[in-house]
């Protein structure tokens, strides 16, 4: 008997052994796994505060120059200057990347017949439109009225007379009502779209007022990916033309593909064009509900120009996409208001119900 219990008291000393073994081998490899934080485990996004649920607040560890505390729920009032991430390794890549800007400069121009008067600060040009089966909505309205969005063009014409140095981002320029304005004044405009047609349009408007030499066209939808997008258009909306944010596959024939399709980059990639045109700038983005994907690839945009107004749709933002965009603009230093009078500042708790449009300022 004595042999069994020399043999049990071995076995039961290796058992205990390799126990022990096992379970510091498991506390090593959970001490270096990336996403283990004191508290609550979360994934960090590049360039966004991140989130585990709508109502609390995760700042992100990267660094920016302005940063409004998200914890005063009020005003915001705390305000830091942290300095800008090192761009020397940010950039660091081992292969060059490939970007496909396009700058559209088309050689044929719009039948005159396809365009009516647009109204302006400085008088009427020339805007051209749609044919109001293909377009029931922006075109129909300006053949009507001379107009689209009165309020908001009213708006940015106003900061832009009040800041003589200041000039036009139009992202989601469609047919160009925010384009022609500024142009008109004499400001410089860089107008992004994803639609070649929108920029066909606009780029003949452009020629026929003699405002073309202000103006770049960038054929280019905005994405947080670069590659080849779809994009959806609506069946007699095409202001409400949306990018279906799915790689295309580009191996498929041509012919196969069924919708229009355009090369997405990110809003940073735009920073040197912008910048050799203007330095302060009143942004206009409307690009149906992918705005927060256009700001998580911003930041460096953000950095280098000095964006005082950035004027938003937000009716397709009361959501997840919505927070995000709250996080992105409060830590780059801007208050979202209800128009640029800065008469109204909303409350940052309540984004869900804020009006369909708004207008985020620097402080």
């Amino acid at each position: 008997m004595s042999w069994l219990v020399q043999v049990s008291t071995i076995l039961r000393r290796r058992i205990v052994i390799v126990a022990v073994t096992i379970l510091t081998i498991v506390l090593v490899l959970l001490s270096w796994l990336p996403w283990k934080q004191s508290g609550d485990d979360y994934l960090e996004d590049e360039d966004f505060f991140v989130f585990d649920n709508l109502n609390r607040f995760i700042p992100s560890k990267k660094p920016f120059y302005d940063f409004i505390d998200p914890d005063d729920s009020h005003v915001m009032d705390s305000f830091f200057a942290h300095k800008p991430a090192n761009k020397s390794t940010r950039l660091a890549s081992s292969k060059p990347i490939k970007i496909n800007i396009h700058i559209h400069d088309p050689k044929v121009l719009k039948r005159r017949s396809d365009c009516v008067r647009l109204e302006t600060p400085r008088g009427f040009t020339p805007i051209c439109l749609y044919d109001v089966k293909v377009d029931g909505f922006i075109s129909s309205f300006i053949r009507d009225y001379r107009t689209w969005e009165p309020d908001l063009v009213r708006g940015m014409n106003l900061v832009l007379h009040k800041h003589p140095d200041m000039h036009l981002v139009d992202i989601g320029s469609s047919v160009g009502v925010y384009t022609l304005n500024a142009a008109s004044v004499g400001r410089n405009v860089v107008a992004i779209d994803a639609l070649k047609s929108n920029l066909d349009l606009l780029h003949s408007s452009l020629v026929y007022g003699k405002l073309n030499k202000r103006v770049t066209l960038v054929w280019n939808a905005l994405s947080d990916h670069r590659m080849r997008v779809s994009l959806k258009v609506g069946k007699d909306n095409i202001g409400g033309t949306r990018v279906d944010h799915k790689e295309v596959d580009t191996k498929q024939p041509t012919f196969l593909h069924k919708t229009p399709e355009a090369d997405a980059i990110f809003l940073d990639d735009l920073t040197s064009l912008v910048s050799s045109a203007m330095h302060k700038v009143y942004m206009k983005m409307d690009v149906e509900s992918s705005e927060a994907r256009v700001l998580k690839k911003s930041s460096e945009f953000f950095q280098t120009l000095d964006v005082q107004y950035v004027q938003m749709e937000w009716m397709m933002q009361r959501n997840k996409d919505g927070l995000q965009i709250v996080h992105f603009m409060t830590r780059n230093g801007f208050l979202p208001y209800s128009n640029v009078s800065r008469t109204t500042l909303l409350h940052m708790e309540r984004y869900a119900e804020w009006p369909d449009n708004i207008v985020w300022m620097k402080r």
